[in-house]
């Protein structure tokens, strides 16, 4: 049966969406595998070339198997409403996609320590280093974490790694590769490059990402994530944030091209370093701490106990006198570890938290500054609960200066006690509420007995008096919302004002050494970041220099293109461009052809050129960049993808192809490279039979002969 057929008639179930496609999972023809459709979207498989390089690039990692990578079988007509053409890989069964992985644990408060992050980053970096090494101009060209999927035993496993080929023919900006299909990219002087070094970029967003617990979100790449990794902070084992140490964010700076100078340009390199930061001893990739964070993150779970609404803080504008049973901690050496249950004590307690480092403060507390606060939202009791009787109703009392005003639960809760949660949570702190089964009269919480100034009977007291005690807890509460502002805060706060903008500097020909007021910066396709304001900037070229004047917007982008000084008349301006393929192939460059494989050598401007390879008979089209120095020639070697061919004769014959014995006939769908191929049949009662076959990436070459008796 033919597979398009059997994808379009298997039943087919719905799974994990992006901005590639949607996933289908099916059942193979046999029934025994689960396989998985990436049904890629039209806008993008009906863009031209789009189809031709996802093949390719399928068919010439067949053979490459890692166990870290879930293999692509092949690429297969769809009839998805959504979608005309599938990735058909095998599927991941025991297992989630990290970006799901990521957004659930940051919704669900999960603690992700860097020791767990580690363990994920050094399998990625060591899987895509396979990868690169299998072939020096393959790479994944979309890791990220929608393309990643974490197994129940902890183990990263890398899935639909056939596609950088193909999205590099939509030839979309940086910005929409990211926006649109979540796929980072490194900056570059053109279109960008879906090569080994947009894979390291693309695995430093991950890192990050890990590092931090959550996904890296549209606003923070490209434009904002040099202050991100300036900013970020880990999740020690411990539970506190720490920032990060300089190695590992240098590490980070460089996977992520941050300094086109230092960063790296292949996974072998992002390893190597990697190793070495684990070496130092203040990091140590935990494969347990993992394990307990995935035994976490399934056990919980989505039905997770959401949290009581925060009490609101509302300023009030008369100062009632508070209500008997009030109690209030205003001693500012409390200690929050004090905080043990006891029994048999029937009176609610707010408690004062103490902000410690590594431990995110309570953040409801938020009041404006200069006005009395009061919660205003009372815990409803549960039904039964009788009322606690009031033996005195106090009235109200004029205190002539501000007045902080606890209200207490006594009303509503026979013997409720708040507890301090110290379980540290990502991103956002957790409130103070009460444990579970709190609310139940016979099991009474409270804090441990602790040496605290009480406020309990502060209403008997005259206004002189009872003033220093509230503006300590006035103090204290001032003090507490400072530090929730600042310790609940996982990212950077965005700054007031940019005072820096971006320069992108291009020449012809490329190479030049640029120099920003006097100071080298390096060499030209180069963009650079510069303080806003008028700046200088030379270029030297091989026959000469330019300078230019530039001023700088904050926040804004400038790009310059110049051309240089084109050297004497003497001095070569032009190379050569030699193509080594066993195929004839065309070359294209912004389509205008520059000569055929056949030509001994095609004469070309020097510099950088992207030239398309084209063979239309054979159905093959594949872009290659080349760097062409002036009086040089620039190889570009060639390897021809494989076709399909299906033989057959009429009786049974021996099949020789190309002088290699292939089997006896019948043979179907056998991987043979494109172009033309010699067949012969050999049978004991015929004559050998000769024919030439073409084989292409268009469909199956399909070759039958019937043997006839003279």
């Amino acid at each position: 049966m033919d597979r398009a057929v059997v994808f379009a008639t298997t039943p087919a179930t719905s799974g994990f969406r992006d901005g590639l496609g949607a996933r289908r999972h099916i059942t193979d023809p046999s029934g025994k595998n689960t396989l998985e459709l990436l049904c890629l979207r039209s806008e993008l498989s009906t863009v031209p070339s789009f189809e031709f390089a996802l093949r390719e690039r399928v068919s010439r990692l067949a053979a490459f198997r890692h166990p870290q990578f879930s293999p692509a079988r092949s690429v297969e007509r769809s009839s998805d409403i959504e979608s005309t053409l599938a990735l058909v890989s095998e599927r991941v069964l025991q297992g989630v996609r990290l970006s799901d992985l990521l957004a659930s644990a940051e919704q669900r408060r999960l603690v992700f320590d860097i020791t767990a992050a580690l363990c994920l980053i050094r399998q990625l970096v060591s899987a895509v280093g396979a990868l690169h090494e299998s072939a020096r101009d393959v790479a994944h060209g979309a890791i990220g974490p929608e393309r990643l999927v974490v197994t129940n035993d902890g183990q990263l496993m890398i899935v639909e790694y056939g596609l950088g080929a193909a999205l590099e023919q939509l030839r979309y900006p940086r910005e929409r590769y990211w926006t649109e299909l979540r796929v980072a990219l490194p900056s570059s002087a053109g279109l960008p490059r879906f090569d080994q070094r947009g894979d390291v970029t693309q695995i430093g967003v991950v890192a990050l990402s890990l590092i931090l617990g959550r996904p890296i979100r549209d606003e923070e790449y490209p434009a904002r994530i040099a202050d991100v990794v300036a900013s970020a902070c880990a999740v020690s084992p411990r539970g506190g944030l720490e920032p990060l140490s300089q190695s590992l964010r240098g590490w980070l700076g460089r996977a992520l091209q941050l300094d086109g100078r230092t960063s790296f340009t292949t996974a072998a390199d992002a390893a190597v370093e990697l190793d070495k930061v684990l070496g130092e001893g203040q990091y140590v990739a935990t494969p347990a701490n993992l394990a307990a964070f995935l035994a976490r993150y399934h056990g919980t779970g989505s039905d997770v106990t959401p949290y009581p609404p925060l009490p609101i803080a509302t300023a009030v504008s008369s100062t009632p006198t508070p209500p008997r049973g009030t109690r209030a901690l205003v001693s500012s050496g409390f200690d929050p570890d004090a905080m043990t249950p006891a029994l048999g004590i029937p009176r609610p307690a707010f408690a004062t938290l103490t902000p410690s480092r590594g431990t995110p403060i309570p953040t409801p507390l938020m009041a404006s500054v200069g006005a009395s606060a009061a919660c205003a939202d009372p815990v409803t009791p549960p039904r039964g609960t009788p009322p606690l009787a009031s033996s005195r109703t106090p009235g109200p009392m004029p205190i002539p200066s501000p007045t902080l005003q606890f209200q207490s639960f006594a009303d509503a809760v026979t013997e409720p006690t708040p507890v301090i949660e110290r379980t540290p949570s990502r991103g956002m702190p957790r409130p103070l509420i009460p444990a579970a089964g709190l609310l139940s009269p016979a099991r009474p919480l409270v804090p441990a007995p602790k040496p605290v100034a009480s406020v309990e009977n502060d209403y008997e007291e005259t206004p002189e008096r009872q003033w220093p005690k509230l503006a300590a807890a006035a103090v204290v509460l001032v003090a507490l919302m400072t530090a929730a502002a600042f310790a609940g805060k996982r990212e950077p706060m965005p700054a007031e004002a940019a005072t820096t903008g971006t320069l992108s500097i291009q020449t012809n020909p490329s190479g030049a050494q640029a120099s920003v007021d006097g100071r080298p910066r390096g060499v030209t396709p180069l963009t650079l970041e510069l303080a806003a304001g008028p700046h200088k900037v030379e270029l030297k070229g091989p026959a000469g220099s330019r300078i230019i004047p530039v001023t700088i917007a904050a926040g804004t982008r400038l790009a310059q293109y110049l051309e240089l000084p084109q050297p004497d008349s003497g001095v070569p301006v032009a190379g050569w461009v030699v193509v080594t393929s066993p195929i004839e192939l065309q070359l294209f460059e912004n389509d205008r052809l520059l000569g055929s494989s056949r030509s001994d050598r095609i004469m070309v401007l020097a510099g950088r050129h992207d030239v398309d390879l084209v063979n239309q008979e054979l159905g093959y089209r594949s872009t290659r960049t080349v760097e062409v120095a002036a009086g040089a020639v620039a190889p570009i070697a060639v390897e021809i993808p494989l076709g399909l061919i299906a033989v057959n004769a009429s009786p049974w014959a021996e099949v020789w192809i190309d002088g290699t014995k292939a089997g006896e006939t019948p043979i179907g769908n056998l991987s043979l490279p494109i172009g033309t191929h010699e067949v012969v049949f050999r049978h004991p009662d015929f004559s050998e039979e000769r024919q030439a076959a073409v084989v292409t990436l268009k469909d199956v070459a399909r070759l039958s002969v019937e043997f006839k008796k003279p």
